[in-house]
């Protein structure tokens, strides 16, 4: 009797050796082919270790991996809430917290959006987390398009006063002065003039013409007509190619437009092809199709198409082509109420 006790013990190790030794063959399998590049296969290999080894110290490694492989942000959003609840101290769950909260973004769900970045921000579990100053930047965004301009401004500031030496200062700054202007009262409108006017200094800004154009018409909207249209005529000059700079010439029809052949960031177009309207460039097809099919659900027609950079596949969505280029910033302006971000682009 003992010794089949003995020899039942025995097998029932063996097997379990067996069982563990296969489990951690599966997660190097998929960690090699992650290193290789292959992502599908590496998808499916952490996906299949995860639901047979959910108890084990990889379980929240391969769940991890999944979702920044998964090519549904429908699944990314549910398996993210597993590994936030499930698994709450694991190490890298800040980014994973970070990046549940930018699905939410994407989808323009702001609230859930906000509770996932107030948890990552406001948790002292967090307090050395490189994630909590964007955390804070898109927090104050998804408030901007709430609409709840104070509290935008309040995170926004954060920022300058927490953070002084981030890359995150100048859209912050940028930031706060939207958030005086889309409020649209005196008082506002001169605080977004003033900070306007110290960005203004860095003529190397991304949102310089946009900048000229919004403190332009703070100033008109004050009643101070001269300093708007001195600003106006930059912005006709300089960046007549900007469509920025379509808002003012039908208002300014004296002012010589000096047609450059310059690049403007990714704003800038040219005046010759026809017109698009970039929502976003993804290096995953599936994200950009799912994302399409939420475009098409708000009424909206997009394409997708690829091209590669440096080796790296892309996929570019977007709106278009229009003949008139008026056409592309009526709809630019349709989509920016609807709180969908794009750019104005020359076709080719």
């Amino acid at each position: 009797m003992r010794k089949f006790i003995l020899f039942s013990l025995s097998l029932i190790l063996i097997v379990f050796i067996n069982i563990n030794t296969y489990a951690e063959v599966t997660y190097s399998k998929g960690l090699k082919y992650l290193d290789s590049g292959q992502k599908d296969m590496a998808a499916s290999t952490f996906l299949e270790y995860y639901k047979y080894n959910k108890t084990s110290e990889y379980a929240p490694w391969a769940l991890y991996h999944y979702i920044l492989l998964s090519n549904s942000i429908d699944e990314t959003i549910s398996l993210s809430k597993i590994l936030i609840t499930k698994y709450p101290d694991f190490k890298r769950i800040d980014e994973i917290i970070n990046y549940n909260a930018s699905m939410y973004y994407i989808l323009g769900d702001y609230n859930n959006a906000i509770n996932q970045y107030k948890e990552l921000f406001h948790n002292k579990k967090y307090t050395n987390s490189k994630y909590r100053v964007d955390a804070l930047y898109y927090l104050g965004r998804c408030y901007m398009f709430n609409k709840n301009y104070e509290d935008a401004i309040t995170n926004f500031e954060l920022i300058e006063k927490m953070y002084p030496t981030s890359e995150m200062i100048d859209r912050a700054e940028y930031s706060i002065a939207e958030a005086y202007f889309y409020q649209g009262n005196e008082t506002n409108i001169k605080k977004a003039i003033n900070v306007y006017s110290k960005l203004l200094k860095n003529k190397n800004h991304p949102e310089y013409a946009g900048m000229l154009y919004r403190t332009g018409l703070c100033y008109i909207n004050l009643g101070h007509r001269t300093e708007g249209e001195k600003l106006w005529k930059i912005l006709l000059q300089d960046y007549s190619e900007c469509f920025e700079a379509d808002f003012v010439k039908d208002k300014l029809p004296n002012i010589k437009v000096l047609t450059k052949n310059k690049k403007y960031d990714d704003v800038n177009v040219t005046k010759t092809g026809n017109y698009y309207l970039q929502i976003g460039v993804y290096k995953n097809n599936e994200f950009a199709e799912e994302v399409l099919e939420r475009m098409k659900k708000l009424g909206f027609k997009g394409n997708i198409r690829k091209y590669v950079i440096k080796g790296t596949l892309y996929y570019q969505l977007y709106l278009g082509f229009y003949q008139d280029r008026k056409d592309a910033v009526d709809m630019k302006l349709t989509l920016r109420q609807k709180n969908i971000d794009s750019l104005l682009k020359s076709g080719d």
